[in-house]
């Protein structure tokens, strides 16, 4: 492994079109982690990501590429060193495994993605990228499958989703599509250096590899002939499973007005949270009915704006005719109420004189005995919490902006010594 990561020098259509799903599935520059095991995937989504990037005249300091060494087989640390150098100058981490760990198939992956979550948020990143192809999805279903589940449970990995083991974090797959062959032949043509796990190839290690080497990689290479001209067919597994799966998503997708809880402290007549779970450009065709649906007119150049707008994933809010339209983190919210409903409440402040349990504004708030001689308020310009602005301290704990100034907090001798950004809000 001489050649160091760097974009691709040519392009094919399989490029082309993977290029124009992460454009769809990833639209604006944010920071990613990418999980790099060393094998063809993981490297072949390296490349490609930096090769997306590079296209798009994104910065590449965006990306964070992490190993996990679990330093279980005799090649793992030859191979993590070998990374270590085809990864120099890009942002690359290799987190060893503590000798004393079990080194089980499931501890392991737990492990690996408690490691993925902890640099996520150590390092601010809003989406983590995985390296999973249509063969490993197939596994997946079929595992399911054996367990007993359901459509979602059949659908299994998805391109971009909420992850358990991240803590609800991001996850992007953009090789869902690929076959592993593909993806081997691929790294092939475009001189991508991988190394080969032997231990997938072993059915005796999980009932995964079991699975992959008994049945589905024989149920692939099956040969039969057409009955009707007595020519050999060609096998359609994979591709029959790419379009089942694509035509499930399609099923399963969906977007709905989620009433939020109203508090009448807020008179706020209707509060609603737009949740979108489909993968994606929104449509102005879509945003319109949306908006019909609550009986909100919107102009036609309105319309195209809130579309841009949503796309860029602006953070902001519209006033229309006895509404508030706030856009926080790709997520649309609803308010019918006054303009600029919240301003009198963030008006108020208290004097603290006694510990437990008190009312302020929409919140129920614990009082400590530190926080005795302090004014208990809500934000405001410039404050200060631990050496940061308190608004970036909300925008990297993804507080939505409606929220953001509606945080309770106790200031003491000039500074900030507690925020209750941890609080559900109510409207």
């Amino acid at each position: 492994m001489l050649q160091q990561l760097c974009p691709f020098v040519s392009s094919s259509p399989e490029i082309d079109q993977l290029f124009l799903e992460l454009e769809q599935i990833f639209p604006y520059p944010k920071k990613a982690g990418v999980a790099v095991s060393g094998g063809s995937d993981s490297m072949f989504l390296s490349y490609l990501l930096v090769s997306f990037f590079a296209k798009k005249g994104r910065n590449s300091d965006f990306l964070y590429f992490l190993h996990c060494n679990h330093a279980v087989r005799p090649e793992s640390e030859y191979e993590a060193q070998q990374l270590e150098k085809l990864f120099h100058g890009w942002h690359f981490e290799i987190i060893k495994r503590q000798e004393k760990a079990d080194p089980t198939e499931e501890n392991l992956r737990n492990r690996r993605y408690a490691i993925f979550q902890k640099k996520m948020e150590e390092k601010e990143l809003e989406v983590l990228f995985l390296g999973h192809n249509l063969t490993d999805r197939i596994e997946s279903s079929l595992l399911n499958m054996i367990r007993g589940c359901g459509i979602k449970g059949f659908l299994s990995m998805q391109k971009m989703s909420s992850h358990h083991l991240l803590g609800g974090k991001t996850v992007v797959r953009p090789l869902l599509d690929l076959t592993k062959q593909e993806i081997l032949s691929l790294c092939t043509e475009l001189s991508i250096p991988y190394f080969l796990d032997k231990s997938n190839f072993d059915p005796d290690m999980s009932l995964r590899n079991l699975v992959r080497n008994q049945f589905l990689f024989p149920l692939g290479e099956l040969k039969f002939e057409d009955k009707k001209n007595g020519k050999e067919r060609e096998n359609q597994l994979f591709q029959s499973r790419r379009q089942i799966y694509a035509a499930l998503e399609e099923r399963n997708q969906k977007s709905e007005l989620i009433p939020l809880a109203l508090n009448p402290l807020l008179q706020v007549k209707k509060a609603f949270l737009w949740q979108r779970e489909k993968v994606g450009k929104v449509e102005k065709s879509e945003i319109a009915q949306l908006f019909a649906s609550l009986q909100i007119h919107i102009s036609k150049g309105e319309l195209e704006l809130r579309e841009k707008r949503y796309a860029d994933k602006v953070q902001g809010y519209r006033e229309y005719p006895g509404w508030t339209v706030f856009l926080s983190y790709g997520d649309m919210y609803f308010f019918q109420a006054e303009a600029k409903f919240w301003e009198e409440m963030l008006n108020q402040e208290r004097e603290l004189t006694k510990v437990g349990i008190q009312n302020f504004g929409p919140f129920s708030l614990e009082i400590k005995e530190d926080m005795l001689g302090g004014i208990l308020r809500f934000p405001r310009e410039n404050d200060h919490f631990r050496g940061k602005t308190l608004k970036k301290r909300m925008i990297n704990r993804k507080i939505p902006i409606f929220f953001r100034n509606s945080v309770p907090l106790v200031e003491k001798g000039g500074n900030i010594i507690v925020v209750f950004d941890s609080l559900s809000f109510s409207f």
